[in-house]
């Protein structure tokens, strides 16, 4: 067979002459026969060697399977993410080479898209590439501030520090996170049941009532009509109904995906009263963590508002903060930059600004970060406690509501008995 004319790389496993240690590595060659030849010639016995297949190669239309699986792994990949941090900022601390970490997190980590995407990083690595520039090649899983904090790392010689600070950040984030779900879990619950009564009303109950008092010749109070409208809309055209509803759904879900649809979402999350407090604080508590990770990590302070202000998810807070880097090239101090976004708490601005003067700012921005997830957790606490008298007013008007509609007619009925 003709060989192919393609460069290939191929992970091997040798042991140099008089020499019983195992070296591993990786070599470019036009096939494993010429491979074997280039190691032969620089005295290497060859115990074992395999062609590296490309991540993006696959068998039988893997292309498609490893972009599903990396996509199915952005949930998740956070918590991979985070133990991938810690196990790799151990094995830095304690002298692992990296690519020897990374084969023990290949073999550890049992979800298979994310296991692609780790042992990318070794062969990249293998190839003579840094872990920063790796990990750039998968934005996906690895932003833009984390592969610039891993770079800021690499330059200063403190990776493992640097490691475990993001993971420490991504925890608390995770944590925060999972806190605001289960807030939001019991008012869904809440919501799904009522709409399945609901429907259970509109389609059962109600059609009874409705015979029975056309049978008695009752006449209907304005709610009762309403509700009977409703419910024969429901029954007789629900081949209509239940595909516009459907299609109202995917259309609105589509919009807020959009850049004007998320704008519009951002800008309603800032208006809803308790939840507009949690909105500024969580984008804060996102913003001063990164900015603390990455001027420890020994980044300018410029860039570190920068990249810091990537991780802020609300558009318009982020604009405000994208306002600070600008103020700061043209010679501004943070805090006073601080202090034009209004958007930053006043005790959080005074330490800041107590940082740069006394040169402790390092320290000043972990006392900030604390005070705001302090404040964070607060507020999600207060929105907890808010939400159950609140859906139990919604519900007693609904059920109010749903009552009337039924016994009106009833008390009309015996009035004129």
């Amino acid at each position: 067979e003709r060989e192919s004319m393609t460069t290939q790389s191929f992970e091997y496993k040798a042991t140099r002459l008089g020499d019983q240690k195992t070296q591993i590595g990786v070599i470019n060659a036009l096939s494993e026969q010429q491979a074997r030849l280039l190691l032969r010639d620089k005295k290497l016995v060859v115990t074992s060697i395999k062609q590296i297949q490309k991540v993006n190669e696959t068998k039988a239309g893997g292309t498609n399977w490893i972009k599903r699986l990396q996509e199915m792994v952005m949930d998740s990949g956070k918590k991979n993410l985070v133990v991938f941090a810690r196990n790799m900022a151990i094995m830095s601390r304690a002298g692992i080479p990296l690519t020897d970490g990374l084969i023990f997190f290949e073999n550890f980590v049992t979800h298979e898209g994310f296991k692609a995407i780790v042992r990318s990083l070794r062969q990249d690595i293998m190839t003579g590439q840094s872990l920063s520039s790796a990990m750039a090649k998968h934005p996906q899983m690895f932003n833009n501030l984390f592969v610039n904090l891993v770079r800021a790392g690499e330059a200063s010689g403190d990776l493992d520090a640097t490691l475990t600070r993001m993971m420490e950040q991504m925890e608390r984030q995770q944590k925060i996170k999972s806190k605001i779900i289960s807030a939001l879990v019991y008012p869904g619950v809440v919501v799904g049941i009522l709409a399945l009564v609901m429907t259970l009303m509109f389609t059962i109950v109600i059609p009874t009532f409705q015979d029975i008092y056309k049978s008695m010749n009752v006449k209907l109070p304005f709610i009762t009509q309403v509700v009977v409208f409703i419910s024969e809309i429901i029954r007789g055209y629900w081949f209509i109904v239940l595909p516009v509803i459907g299609a109202g759904l995917f259309t609105g879900i589509n919009y807020l995906k959009t850049p004007a649809g998320k704008f519009m979402l951002h800008r309603l999350s800032l208006k809803i009263p308790v939840w507009n407090k949690l909105t500024v604080l969580s984008s804060n508590a996102s913003f001063f963590s990164s900015f603390g990770i990455a001027f420890s990590a020994g980044l300018p302070i410029s860039d570190a508002v920068l990249l810091a202000t990537s991780t802020v998810a609300n558009d318009i807070i982020r604009s405000k903060f994208q306002q600070v880097y600008t103020q700061i090239q043209l010679g501004q101090s943070m805090a006073t930059a601080l202090m034009q976004t209004q958007v930053v708490p006043e005790l959080v601005m005074l330490m800041i600004s107590a940082g740069e003067q006394s040169g402790e700012l390092e320290k000043m921005l972990k006392m900030s970060q604390d005070l705001l997830e302090e404040e964070v957790n607060g507020q999600v606490d207060t929105m907890t406690a808010m939400i159950e008298p609140l859906l139990m007013v919604v519900l007693g008007a609904v059920v109010g509501a749903m009552a009337l509609s039924i016994y009106l007619p009833l008390f009309s009925m015996y009035e004129h008995m």
